[in-house]
């Protein structure tokens, strides 16, 4: 993953939304369909871009992510909006 490449230059065109996560995570595993779904059916409207916190504890630290889940929407390189833990379709969408 090109971090760089991926969130800060592809947020010039759209809101990226960034969920950072972990495998051994519950919550995380529970919001992650949550996000696939609404990415799916917002079609072409934002990306999303999932970072593992173990494998980019740069990138984790840079955005002090303290607890995960995390989802961060970026644009035009800046971080605009931010949520912590998992939350219902309704409530995610809403805050999109």
């Amino acid at each position: 993953m090109d971090i760089h490449q991926d969130i800060f230059q592809a947020s010039h065109s759209l809101p990226i939304v960034v969920q950072f996560y972990a495998d051994w995570c519950g919550p995380c595993q529970t919001l992650k369909p949550v996000m696939q779904n609404l990415v799916e059916k917002a079609v072409g409207k934002w990306q999303l871009v999932m970072v593992n916190v173990e494998e980019q504890p740069g990138l984790t630290a840079q955005y002090q992510i303290r607890s995960i889940p995390a989802v961060i929407m970026f644009h035009k390189e800046e971080a605009i909006a931010r949520f912590q833990g998992s939350k219902p379709a309704h409530i995610v969408q809403n805050w999109l």
